[in-house]
C-alpha cells in the first residue's frame, strides 16, 4: 500500500521515514543476508554514533545472529543459520554493549551460556520429577527472554 492508502485506512505512519536498506532482494542467500545485515548495522551505528543512549532493534530470530555477528568480529556462518535461529524463542532479545574507549562490543550473555543454564535447569527439574512419572518438564528451546550471540 502507498503512504496515502495507509493514512486513508487509519494507520499512523511517518511519511518522512526512509529505509536504510535499498534494493532488498527476495532471493538473497544466507551469506548475502549476513552481508546486508552487517551493512545495515554499520549505517545504524554511524547514524547514531555521536549520540548516547540505547538503540532498540526489533527483528526476527535470524536477525539477532546476523545483525550482531560482525560486531563480535565473527565470520558469517550461513550453514548454521537455520539451526541457530531455531534455538531462539519468540520474544527473544539480545543485549550488546559498546565499550567506547576500546571501540569493542560485548554480549551480556551468550546463547551457549543460556543453553547450558537451561540444560542444567532441565536436568534438575527432571531429576526432581523422576519420582512422579505423570509429570514431564519440557521447556522452550530458549527462554522467552533468551540471549543470543
Amino acid at each position: 500500500m502507498s503512504d496515502q492508502e495507509l493514512i486513508s485506512s487509519g494507520f499512523n505512519i511517518d511519511t518522512r521515514y526512509r529505509s536504510q536498506v535499498k534494493n532488498l532482494r527476495t532471493t538473497e542467500s544466507e551469506y548475502e543476508y549476513y552481508i546486508r545485515s552487517k551493512e545495515t548495522m554499520k549505517k545504524i551505528i554511524k547514524l547514531h554514533g555521536k549520540t548516547s543512549g540505547t538503540i532498540l532493534l526489533v527483528a526476527h530470530a535470524p536477525s539477532l545472529e546476523v545483525l550482531t555477528r560482525h560486531l563480535m568480529n565473527g565470520q558469517p556462518r550461513p550453514e548454521q543459520l537455520s539451526d541457530l535461529s531455531a534455538r531462539v524463542g519468540y520474544c527473544s532479545m539480545t543485549i550488546v554493549d559498546s565499550e567506547p574507549s576500546s571501540k569493542t562490543w560485548r554480549f551480556r550473555y551468550s546463547l551457549d551460556e543460556q543453553t547450558n543454564l537451561q540444560q542444567l535447569q532441565l536436568e534438575q527439574a527432571n531429576s526432581m520429577l523422576a519420582r512422579s512419572p505423570s509429570v514431564v518438564y519440557q521447556p522452550m528451546a530458549v527462554s522467552q527472554f533468551g540471549y543470543f550471540p
